[in-house]
């Protein structure tokens, strides 16, 4: 028999257990560059309407495509996220015709509201106790409040009768911060610590001085470290808010120590001031520096500060030094009042800081 018959009745090569894993590692490769080119769209389709298997999709998918782009994508992306959450937990409350339905504030604090005690939203173990009240919530409240606790998404009480959901902080610890450059990582992990729970409760500050004074300190330094970080301008709006807190207090929260010489003065919050005291001998820090002004200032008897600390507003009541008092104080520490501020950007609710637009 020749030879080229003999090849001729030979089975062709089959291909080994090798070929086969390259081809499925390639088809796999393939599908997850796939996904990652969607991506952005697939996180623009999550809204009201999604489903909390839809929203895991996505984060699923994010989670294997952020290590592999740039970080200028990756900062795209988390942006897209927090936009994909509101979309996802706030649609029910802007969705026309909401208000033919029961409040869910008002529902939950029916819930909260038990025979013989009060119980918190952490406390509540079934959303759907009251069922016939529950029926009477939106369809998508009782969707939202089905899922509470799933894919990062909590229900927090955040005082002066509002009750909303929001995307736990822990989320951009679990699928960002794991591939972002060092300054960008110890930014979200220090935000998701310190929005574990409410900064503010019924516009009164929910930290002790000692914690404040650490957060401003905190910050200080991560701007001297970090002058060009992505986060720096947040950095410095954090920085400026405690920094304003620390002198001034909040509208519930009194200053720590009385300068107006009025009635109306609260006591020295010792504390507070022990506090003040330890930040003003910090070295290496502008903020140790308004604190010895602030010393200054409040250990000066009141007829003596209009000599010492003289006012050059225009608007200034020489007559008066009670009257004078805030102003002296305030143009001696020129701090930014985060009161004032009508950027609606909220820093004390993720682990980023989140801009809303208000119409």
């Amino acid at each position: 028999m020749s030879s080229a018959l003999l090849l001729g009745c030979q089975k062709p090569p089959q291909p080994t257990n090798t070929d086969k894993q390259t081809l499925q590692q390639t088809n796999k490769t393939t599908t997850t560059q796939q996904n990652c080119t969607n991506l952005n769209q697939a996180m623009q389709n999550i809204d009201e309407r999604s489903s909390i298997e839809a929203l895991n999709q996505v984060n699923a998918q994010l989670k294997q495509c952020i290590s592999q782009v740039k970080n200028t994508q990756q900062l795209q992306w988390l942006q897209n996220s927090s936009n994909m959450y509101l979309r996802f937990m706030q649609g029910h409350q802007s969705k026309k015709g909401y208000d033919q339905f029961l409040n869910l504030e008002e529902y939950l604090y029916r819930l909260m509201d038990q025979d013989s005690s009060w119980q918190s939203i952490q406390q509540i173990k079934n959303f759907q106790a009251k069922p016939e009240l529950f029926k009477k919530l939106s369809p998508r409240d009782q969707y939202l409040l089905q899922h509470q606790g799933q894919a990062y998404i909590e229900l927090q009480d955040q005082g002066e009768g509002i009750i909303d959901y929001r995307r736990q902080p822990q989320y951009i610890l679990d699928v960002f911060a794991p591939s972002l450059p060092i300054d960008q990582k110890i930014f979200v992990q220090r935000m998701a610590k310190d929005n574990q729970d409410l900064f503010y409760i019924d516009a009164a500050i929910n930290a002790s001085w000692a914690e404040l004074i650490e957060r401003a300190l905190f910050w200080e330094k991560y701007l001297q470290q970090y002058p060009q970080s992505y986060f720096a301008k947040d950095a410095q709006r954090l920085l400026d808010e405690y920094s304003f807190l620390i002198f001034f207090g909040s509208d519930n929260t009194p200053a720590p120590v009385p300068y107006t010489g009025l009635a109306s003065d609260q006591e020295t919050d010792k504390e507070a001031l022990q506090q003040i005291q330890h930040l003003a001998k910090q070295k290496h820090s502008h903020l140790a520096e308004v604190a010895q002004k602030y010393l200054a200032f409040t250990t000066t008897p009141l007829e003596q500060r209009q000599q010492k600390f003289a006012l050059t507003t225009a608007n200034t009541v020489t007559d008066n030094p009670e009257s004078n008092s805030s102003e002296q104080l305030h143009e001696l520490l020129p701090l930014k009042s985060p009161f004032e501020s009508t950027d609606y950007r909220d820093c004390h609710q993720d682990a980023i800081c989140i801009q809303y637009n208000i119409n």
